[in-house]
């Protein structure tokens, strides 16, 4: 089950986009809560791993128990994130393959990524990002709507060639 965050203020308080934003990114503690459920899941995966599962289902509990919770609503948030938060989620998730692969212990986060077939975080991220917004492009999605009107590229053109430096 993927966990509920909770607002510490009525929403009524939010003016404008730009501070719904700020809002949101400051009283939500989505980091604080993720890796705080990530920490307890990974705790169980250690049990699992001592109780004597072997490495597969290790695995498969990963990617079906604890990775969600890392990536909750990760499309909405990934263009916010700091660079410390993201390698916070990504130390859970090396800590998790460190866990079910013993052998990966003194390797390198890539090698261990290539050996167990996973793809980082990150790039989990930023791919779910472009394929959210590429599907808001489909004429069938209930936000296609909320899309401007496209460009007309002879307008594009012409200000390419009036104003140079702005193209490139």
């Amino acid at each position: 089950m993927l966990p509920h965050f909770k607002l510490t203020q009525e929403l009524s308080s939010v003016s404008t986009t730009s501070n719904c934003w700020e809002y949101m990114s400051t009283q939500l503690c989505l980091g604080q809560n993720m890796l705080s459920t990530s920490q307890r899941r990974l705790y169980f995966l250690k049990e699992l791993k001592r109780a004597g599962l072997p490495p597969h289902h290790l695995l498969h509990y990963y990617v079906v128990v604890i990775r969600p919770v890392l990536e909750y609503y990760s499309c909405i948030w990934h263009h916010n994130i700091t660079n410390k938060l993201s390698l916070q989620i990504e130390a859970y998730q090396k800590r998790a393959i460190k866990i079910i692969f013993e052998s990966t212990r003194h390797m390198s986060y890539a090698n261990s990524l290539y050996l167990t077939e996973l793809s980082s975080l990150q790039h989990r991220r930023q791919q779910q990002a472009r394929d959210f917004f590429r599907s808001l492009l489909d004429h069938n999605s209930c936000l296609h709507s909320l899309l401007p009107s496209p460009r007309d590229p002879n307008l594009v053109a012409t200000a390419a060639r009036r104003f140079p430096a702005l193209a490139s």
